[in-house]
């Protein structure tokens, strides 16, 4: 007997909620710099907004890899449940024991 579960992530936020309030910071920070664009030397402006636009790529690349690995984790726990509950309890195991001797 095989269970599937359609959705394994919660509905109020985490990584998606995460990547959107980075997206909003970029977006009003490149609103801030164009509007006090009078103030900063033309070189700062660009390299400044240059900078933004190579953080909002990394958040983009960052989101796509997370998702292909948690795809790839999901599959290999669909397909192994009960050897993932061996290694998941083993390395509880070993961390309390580290964390205990402490």
């Amino acid at each position: 007997m095989e269970t599937y579960f359609n959705n394994l992530t919660t509905n109020d936020g985490g990584r998606k909620q995460l990547l959107q309030d980075i997206r909003k910071l970029i977006e009003e920070a490149e609103g801030l710099i164009k509007n006090t664009a009078e103030d900063l030397p033309e070189k700062s402006k660009s390299e400044i907004l240059e900078r933004l636009e190579r953080l909002k790529k990394s958040c983009h690349r960052i989101d796509e890899q997370t998702y292909a690995g948690v795809e790839a984790v999901d599959q290999v726990v669909r397909r192994y449940p009960y050897q993932s509950i061996g290694i998941a309890a083993l390395g509880g195991v070993i961390l309390g024991t580290i964390l205990n001797k402490k």
